[in-house]
Protein backbone atom coordinates (compact mmCIF):
# COMPACT_ATOMS: atom_id res chain seq x y z
CA UNK A 1 0.00 0.00 0.00
CA UNK A 2 2.89 2.38 0.55
CA UNK A 3 3.78 2.13 -3.15
CA UNK A 4 0.49 3.85 -3.98
CA UNK A 5 1.55 7.09 -2.35
CA UNK A 6 4.51 7.43 -4.70
CA UNK A 7 2.21 8.29 -7.59
CA UNK A 8 2.11 11.98 -8.44
CA UNK A 9 -0.93 13.19 -10.32
CA UNK A 10 -2.65 16.54 -10.43
CA UNK A 11 -5.68 17.12 -8.28
CA UNK A 12 -6.51 17.25 -4.61
CA UNK A 13 -4.95 14.58 -2.43
CA UNK A 14 -8.29 13.61 -0.88
CA UNK A 15 -9.66 12.58 -4.28
CA UNK A 16 -6.68 10.31 -4.85
CA UNK A 17 -7.01 8.84 -1.38
CA UNK A 18 -10.73 8.20 -1.91
CA UNK A 19 -10.05 6.57 -5.30
CA UNK A 20 -7.36 4.28 -3.95
CA UNK A 21 -9.51 3.53 -0.92
CA UNK A 22 -12.33 2.47 -3.25
CA UNK A 23 -9.96 0.22 -5.19
CA UNK A 24 -8.69 -1.37 -1.99
CA UNK A 25 -12.21 -1.74 -0.57
CA UNK A 26 -13.30 -3.48 -3.75
CA UNK A 27 -10.86 -6.23 -2.89
CA UNK A 28 -8.32 -5.60 -5.63
CA UNK A 29 -5.35 -7.89 -5.71
CA UNK A 30 -1.79 -6.65 -5.33
CA UNK A 31 -1.25 -7.10 -9.08
CA UNK A 32 -4.31 -4.98 -9.90
CA UNK A 33 -3.18 -2.27 -7.51
CA UNK A 34 0.31 -2.27 -9.03
CA UNK A 35 -1.18 -2.06 -12.54
CA UNK A 36 -3.30 0.90 -11.46
CA UNK A 37 -0.25 2.58 -9.91
CA UNK A 38 1.73 2.10 -13.12
CA UNK A 39 -1.14 3.47 -15.21
CA UNK A 40 -1.46 6.56 -13.01
CA UNK A 41 2.31 7.11 -13.08
CA UNK A 42 2.30 6.91 -16.89
CA UNK A 43 -0.54 9.44 -17.01
CA UNK A 44 1.38 11.79 -14.71
CA UNK A 45 4.36 11.67 -17.07
CA UNK A 46 2.14 12.38 -20.08
CA UNK A 47 0.31 15.19 -18.29
CA UNK A 48 3.61 16.89 -17.44
CA UNK A 49 4.16 17.46 -21.18
CA UNK A 50 2.55 20.77 -22.27
CA UNK A 51 1.91 19.39 -25.78
CA UNK A 52 -0.29 16.73 -24.18
CA UNK A 53 -1.86 18.90 -21.48
CA UNK A 54 -2.87 21.83 -23.74
CA UNK A 55 -5.15 19.87 -26.13
CA UNK A 56 -6.61 17.94 -23.20
CA UNK A 57 -7.46 21.14 -21.34
CA UNK A 58 -8.83 22.72 -24.53
CA UNK A 59 -11.10 19.72 -25.15
CA UNK A 60 -12.51 20.06 -21.63
CA UNK A 61 -13.21 23.81 -21.80
CA UNK A 62 -14.13 24.37 -25.47
CA UNK A 63 -17.53 22.57 -25.50
CA UNK A 64 -18.69 24.56 -22.47
CA UNK A 65 -17.64 27.82 -24.13
CA UNK A 66 -19.48 26.94 -27.34
CA UNK A 67 -22.62 26.03 -25.40
CA UNK A 68 -22.58 29.28 -23.41
CA UNK A 69 -21.97 31.29 -26.59
CA UNK A 70 -24.83 29.63 -28.47
CA UNK A 71 -27.27 30.12 -25.58
CA UNK A 72 -26.19 33.76 -25.17
CA UNK A 73 -26.54 34.45 -28.89
CA UNK A 74 -30.00 32.85 -28.96
CA UNK A 75 -31.17 34.89 -25.98
CA UNK A 76 -29.69 38.18 -27.13
CA UNK A 77 -31.10 37.77 -30.63
CA UNK A 78 -34.58 38.09 -29.13
CA UNK A 79 -35.39 41.82 -28.92
CA UNK A 80 -37.71 41.26 -25.93
CA UNK A 81 -34.91 39.75 -23.84
CA UNK A 82 -33.15 42.42 -21.76
CA UNK A 83 -34.70 45.23 -23.75
CA UNK A 84 -33.99 48.82 -22.75
CA UNK A 85 -37.63 49.88 -23.18
CA UNK A 86 -40.70 48.50 -21.47
CA UNK A 87 -42.65 46.02 -23.52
Amino acid sequence: MTALWGVTVSGPIWKRIAFYGAVLAAGASAAEIEALRAKMAAFAVQYANPLYRLPMTFSEIFPVGVLVSVISAALLRNSRFLSARKV
